[in-house]
């Protein structure tokens, strides 16, 4: 059975939080301050994303719980 759209938009927004992490780490190793700059924007960016798709996901599953009178 596929995953939900619900669970797909959450692994999504973890791997984008990874990519975060990743910038951030090969930010403390650059040699100059215009590439680290870059690389925390970058950070910045997909932790935005994340926050978007993770909005998302809640959306999405309060949609597809219902209203609780029908339970």
């Amino acid at each position: 059975m596929p995953a939900s759209p619900v669970s797909n938009t959450t692994s999504t927004a973890a791997k984008y939080r990874e990519f975060a992490e990743g910038c951030k780490s090969l930010a403390h190793t650059a040699h100059n301050s215009e590439h680290r700059a870059a690389l925390l924007q970058m950070r910045d960016e997909w932790l935005r994303v994340a926050e978007e798709l993770e909005q998302i996901a809640a959306k999405q599953a309060g949609e597809t719980e219902g209203p609780s009178s029908f339970r």
